[in-house]
């Protein structure tokens, strides 16, 4: 269905599905899957390939204050939660927290807007199960074995684990970061993690 708004990519009027134009669309690319096997993640469901069009909306919601942008990735990962029948054993979600410093500099944290907005979509439970004691580096400048080592020992739980969790997170690539923490809700009591990531540059 076609409605009077404003396309997030190219500002066109007419809104074709989440929030974009037909056009912006069709250079979706919503049949991803991630290749790498971590040692500590049941279930691993990616929403869309990191390509041009999404790095550019990535890029606004996360560095240039569009905030409301959470919405577009929300609805998508919504849908794929869906999809993949995440919510048969899953009903609680969480999201990967950052340092409170750099999210006191940033204003906000976008997984966790995203896992809010995914809540609101499918009536799941948003839990604060975990904090980032320790700042890290930014894993987008280091190698592999660098991003397991910056990110080890970095996650703390502050809040009771349930069995089953999500973890959502905003983009994949080696999958450190998530592997990390889903080790670290698993020594809290999960027995099982599944992660839910709007987007990853590593497509099958």
């Amino acid at each position: 269905m076609i409605y009077s708004a404003e396309c997030c990519f190219c500002e066109s009027k007419e809104i074709f599905k989440f929030n974009l134009c037909e056009e912006c669309y069709s250079h979706l690319n919503l049949n991803v899957k991630f290749n790498t096997l971590l040692s500590n993640v049941d279930d691993i469901v990616v929403a869309m390939q990191y390509n041009k069009i999404v790095r550019e909306i990535m890029w606004d919601f996360k560095f240039r204050d569009k905030v409301h942008y959470y919405r577009f990735f929300a609805d998508i990962m919504s849908e794929k939660l869906f999809e993949n029948k995440l919510s048969k054993e899953y009903k609680d979600l969480c999201y990967v927290p950052m340092h409170r410093a750099d999210e006191r500099e940033r204003g906000y944290n976008q997984a966790k807007l995203i896992a809010e907005g995914i809540c609101d979509n499918t009536m799941m439970n948003l839990l604060h199960v975990a904090e980032k004691h320790r700042r890290t580096a930014e894993q987008v400048k280091l190698k592999e074995f660098d991003r397991i080592m910056n990110i080890k020992d970095a996650f703390s739980i502050v809040e009771d684990v349930p069995e089953n969790i999500i973890i959502v997170d905003d983009v994949i690539t080696t999958g450190s970061t998530v592997n990390e923490l889903a080790g670290v809700l698993k020594g809290g009591g999960a027995k099982k993690v599944a992660a839910l990531i709007a987007a990853t540059p590593s497509i099958l």
